[in-house]
């Protein structure tokens, strides 16, 4: 599994995917195209990755029979900056909160960002206590609609 959490503008993830309890690190944040916002992705990757190319290719609803996507959930930013959750169907639930988390680690990241930590250093300490999810974090920022590596010591640009 994962986590990745939303708050202020940022969205963010850990790196680790876990296949058969061995760490592997993969990208789980995907650009939806040229200012079309961002997706983060968490749950079964295989699936998730099919989550991915079917918001790529429009998001249609009347598709969403033909696919398999249980067992993955993501966070989704649209073109509006709009957010979104997804958990087994395909219809986005609006978020409206000032913040949100999904995926292992969501209880740990979700009680730091009530706390007043960033969604980048709320995933961190996830990392730190949850076996599924890494410190290595990415992020991606409304303001500048780029993906990168957070830097605790450099903050976010």
């Amino acid at each position: 599994m994962t986590t990745i959490a939303y708050k202020n503008g940022f969205l963010a993830s850990d790196t680790q995917m876990t296949d058969d309890h061995i760490r592997v690190p993969m990208r789980k944040l995907f650009l939806l195209g040229a200012n079309a916002g961002c997706v983060a992705i968490c749950g079964d990757v295989e699936r998730a990755m099919g989550f991915v190319a079917w918001l790529k290719a429009g998001a249609k609803p009347e598709e969403w029979k033909k696919k398999k996507y249980k067992d993955v959930g993501a966070i989704v930013i649209d073109k509006w900056d709009d957010l979104y959750w997804y958990d087994g169907g395909p219809h986005g639930v609006p978020i409206v909160g000032p913040y949100y988390a999904m995926g292992m680690g969501h209880v740990i990241a979700t009680a730091a960002m009530q706390q007043g930590a960033s969604a980048m250093d709320a995933v961190r300490l996830a990392g730190s206590l949850d076996i599924y999810t890494n410190q290595d974090v990415e992020y991606y920022s409304i303001k500048t609609r780029k993906i990168k590596k957070y830097h605790p010591d450099k903050g976010t640009s």
